[in-house]
């Protein structure tokens, strides 16, 4: 039986909850006291033993607020840290017992109801939310919050929830086929499914749902299901309008007042006076209100126009639904419209569309360097300059004066051991045959040499990678000089110890420095980083995608984005591109424990979210373990008629590849698209033919076009410099000191928040970089997403993560750049040439 979310098991498991008393330090209330941005905070030190959960009931204040206010926390609790405790949240705290004993003696009394009360008795699950039960019941988040209101606060797992059932009517004295007002009574038959009868009679599976919300679990023999008579036609997704200034938005999973003010430029206070159900919290599925900001209008002109046709948005049209309409993902549609990226479609406006058979991958032309050769086909659309000016605090910033720009530059390139790696021991022979030599020369008392040096010299392995970083460095600076920005470049040998960098930071010329890049890994970045933020040097990340200290350093530049960020993109790229194709999350096991387990929350939710699933009985949700079902349990839940879309949560190489080979001999019958992790490719268990057969998709924040002139001409020029190909850290070291160099030159030190104004041709990505807190510093945004095709190639099909650009105040005209630097100087610790 296939149902609208469907979980193939095989073998029941009965699981026992075990009762965990965890053991934590006492934590003592802060009286110290600070006020930010007009708001007031309690400074506490985490101490030894503590832990969020601990401090969170001590103070009065949910987790959630917590990590809100210090999004550090997300990877753990580190002694010594310092945390802001919001004073206005906190309340009486009681304990966790507490709560499920005073919701226990509400509940007695609502068991104690008879059986024919007009409620189902929900007991909540690990990892459930409101909003997902509110699904599962056919009700809406505001209902269930009405009949349970303490659930705004905090869901507990094991608690019971209210959920007011439609009016029953006994099954009893009711003949199976007979119409009552507005249903109609049908007696299900033995092989009978949701989807059968929902054809039947005409109707959708969230109908049927919702009239007998007890279907969604089973659907019995001989059971009597209530069929409405007259279908809905309200839409369950709310369409953004553009009634006064403001459009609407459905909360997601994972949302936050920080995400939400990055992506929309509207603070926490603004949104909670428009929308005072949010005094309750961020709960998923509720629809709110958001004032419509000035937004850059980028402009995507086509260049071929025969291959698109323009769309007049028209009222209950949704995003999905026109996905849906034109058979066109809806990162293209994003891609083609950028206002989509930041809101839904809004009625009377008009949207470009490409037209049937136009391929996934349409070729942008962003600037005139792109097209490495006159043999490339023409792109089909270019997008134009960002006409919007800078603010009025990026003007007049740029770098002035003859000085150069100081540039500190932290790698692990091992200097010694790749001095003495290149001796090496004399064997005896060679020893005996110097002193034979020197005797016959007449000397009476030889000295010799133990060692010597290699005749093929090598480079010690563990600096190889970071020295490609370097000479990447060595170009760009190159390339700056030839633009006329004098540079003035510091090298120093971190070896990958805290201890040498403490040495490094001592030298006189390292609070001088206008730009740090490095060190490269997080475990060295702690003292770099301190003074960085405390003396307002720009610090750049350029290789970490954890241990970061972006959040406490409002200076820090973090490259590589982190794990969740990644994982999150993944998810609201699988939400938007495949919500209506059959979906199965294949997993191994009890995979709950790995960040993996958070991206299907998010996928689930945001499939559930886009009201497509109401519109179409047909579309699945499956969440499959392979351990228990096999290879005939994955053929069950594919569709001959459809395309498959599936996804593997999973990083364990062993497990990855037992998934990947059985997909691979099903795609022999059925169409299957693999949606995974950029680790993917990596592995060496897996044939690469079964990912070109698969059509893999991945996010990835690198990818380099070899047909774009820029880099065939860096290619070039690493050759003739270096005599060696370039990799990725060549690029990288080029491409990150390019860019932030060249903002200085236009906006200064304090160029963080010009960035979005900042236009720099790099080579192997594109940054878009984005607070990850109100007091901390930037990560990275841009993923690309990366296709293998079943020609045996390897292509970028689109790009996530670039919001369009929120303005504030009037355009301003720019001051001309000052590039009136002659030269470049090099310097090295201690040495200036």
């Amino acid at each position: 039986m296939k149902t609208r979310i469907s979980r193939f098991t095989i073998v029941f498991t009965f699981l026992f909850a075990l009762t965990v008393i965890p053991v934590v330090a006492q934590v003592k209330v802060s009286s110290e006291t600070v006020v930010i941005g007009g708001k007031k905070y309690l400074l506490h030190t985490v101490e030894k033993g503590q832990t969020l959960y601990s401090i969170s009931q001590s103070y009065g204040v949910s987790q959630t607020e917590i990590v809100d206010e210090n999004p550090s926390v997300k990877d753990g609790l580190s002694i010594g840290e310092i945390l802001r405790i919001p004073v206005d949240r906190m309340q009486k705290s009681e304990s966790r017992k507490e709560k499920r004993r005073r919701r226990h003696q509400t509940r007695e009394k609502q068991h104690a109801l008879p059986p024919s009360a007009d409620f189902f008795f929900h007991p909540v699950k690990p990892q459930e939310t409101v909003y997902s039960i509110s699904r599962q019941y056919g009700v809406d988040v505001q209902t269930i919050y009405q009949y349970n209101p303490e659930a705004k606060k905090e869901l507990l797992v094991g608690e019971v929830l209210r959920i007011p059932r439609q009016k029953q009517v006994s099954t009893e004295t009711t003949q199976p086929a007979q119409a009552n007002g507005d249903y109609i009574y049908h007696k299900v038959e033995k092989g009978e499914t949701l989807y059968s009868i929902s054809k039947q009679y005409n109707r959708k599976i969230s109908e049927i749902v919702k009239a007998n919300p007890g279907a969604a679990q089973s659907l019995e023999t001989g059971s009597i299901l209530r069929i409405p008579k007259m279908a809905s036609t309200e839409p369950t997704q709310l369409v953004p309008t553009a009634s006064g200034q403001y459009f609407t938005y459905r909360l997601e999973t994972g949302d936050t007042y920080f995400s939400l003010k990055q992506r929309f430029g509207i603070s926490q206070d603004e949104l909670v006076k428009l929308n005072p159900q949010l005094y309750d919290g961020l709960n998923a599925g509720l629809v709110i209100r958001i004032p419509e900001k000035q937004v850059a209008s980028t402009k995507v002109v086509p260049i071929n126009k025969s291959l698109f046709q323009y769309h007049t948005v028209t009222k209950g049209e949704t995003i999905y639904g026109l996905s849906h309409q034109y058979n066109v993902k809806i990162s293209q549609l994003k891609e083609l419209n950028p206002v989509l990226k930041l809101r839904g479609p809004v009625v009377g406006e008009q949207l470009l569309i490409p037209k049937p058979g136009v391929p996934e991958e349409l070729k942008e032309n962003l600037t005139d360097e792109i097209k490495a050769n006159a043999s490339v086909q023409t792109p089909a659309y270019e997008v134009e300059p960002n006409p919007a000016a800078p603010k009025a605090e990026c003007m007049g910033m740029g770098w002035t004066g003859n000085e150069p720009i100081k540039i500190g530059l932290f790698l692990p390139l091992y200097l010694e051991a790749n001095d003495t790696v290149n001796y090496i021991r004399m064997t005896p022979d060679e020893i005996q045959k110097q002193i034979a030599e020197q005797k016959a020369a007449g000397i009476d008392d030889p000295v010799v040499d133990s060692v010597k040096v290699r005749e093929n010299k090598i480079i010690y392995q563990p600096s190889v990678n970071f020295l490609d970083f370097y000479e990447g460095v060595l170009l760009a600076l190159d390339t700056l000089k030839q633009q006329g920005i004098k540079t003035e470049l510091y090298v120093y040998d971190t070896n990958q110890d805290t201890s040498v960098i403490r040495q490094l930071i001592q030298r006189p010329e390292f609070l001088s420095l206008n730009l740090i890049i490095g060190p490269v890994y997080p475990k060295c970045q702690k003292l770099v980083s301190q003074l960085s933020a405390k003396n307002r040097i720009p610090m750049v990340s350029p290789l970490s995608a954890s241990g970061g200290w972006a959040a406490s350093n409002p200076y820090y530049f973090q490259i590589n984005p982190d794990k969740m960020y990644r994982l999150k993109a993944t998810a609201d790229y699988l939400g938007d591109d495949y919500f209506n194709k059959n979906f199965i999350v294949m997993k191994m096991g009890n995979n709950a424990h790995l960040d993996e387990s958070q991206m299907v929350d998010w996928v689930r939710n945001k499939f559930f979210s886009t009201g497509y699933y109401d519109q179409t009985p047909s579309v699945l949700f499956h969440e499959f373990d392979f351990r228990e079902g096999g290879y005939y349990g994955l053929i069950h839940l594919l569709d001959p008629n459809k395309d498959n879309v599936v996804i593997v949560p999973m990083t364990s190489e062993a497990d990855v590849s037992v998934a990947v080979t059985n997909l691979n001999t099903a795609a022999k019958k059925y169409s299957i698209t693999l949606v995974g992790l950029s680790e993917f490719s990596r592995y060496r268990s897996i044939e690469t033919d079964y990912l070109h057969n698969l059509k893999l998709h991945y996010l990835t924040p690198y990818y380099i076009d070899y047909r774009d002139k820029g880099v065939v001409r860096f290619i070039q020029r690493y050759r003739n410099d270096f005599y060696d190909e370039p990799n990725q850290f060549s690029f990288q070291g080029y491409d990150i000191t390019n860019y932030f160099v060249n903002a200085i030159r236009k906006f200064g030190t304090g160029f963080a928040k010009c960035l979005p104004y900042l236009n720099v041709h790099l080579l192997q990505g594109d940054y878009n970089f984005q607070k990850v807190s109100d007091f901390g510093g930037y990560m990275n945004h841009t993923l690309y997403i990366m296709k293998y095709t079943r020609d045996y190639r390897v292509k970028a099909v689109g790009k996530v993560g670039d919001l369009p650009l929120l303005l504030s105040g009037q355009p301003e005209e720019m001051q001309p750049d000052s590039t009136n630097q002659t030269n470049n100087v090099m310097t090295f610790p201690g040495n200036q040439n």
